[in-house]
């Protein structure tokens, strides 16, 4: 991944919205899950790509508790039990 020290780290739009490779993805994901919101499904994005939850605070300019909270909402959203792990669900989207 790129270098966290550099302030303008940032991921390309080609790499998630533009890309041909995660459109399968992001059809899947509206149609299993239409409630979802644009920034919902932007952290499902960088969680399919791999993104850890430091670099995705970094991509969003906030706080690392920010997003682990987005995670834990966008879980109970997706409907996963506790002991259900997020990256490995939204993997197999």
């Amino acid at each position: 991944m790129a270098d966290l020290q550099d302030n303008n780290f940032a991921i390309p739009s080609n790499t998630i919205q533009d890309s041909k490779l995660y459109m399968p993805f992001f059809g899947k994901l509206n149609t299993m899950f239409p409630h979802l919101s644009d920034e919902e499904k932007k952290l499902a994005g960088y969680i399919r790509i791999g993104l850890t939850t430091q670099e995705i605070a970094k991509c969003n300019k906030t706080s690392i508790n920010t997003v682990d909270d987005s995670e834990r909402w966008l879980k109970k959203k997706l409907g996963l039990r506790n002991e259900e792990n997020l990256i490995d669900f939204v993997s197999r989207i």
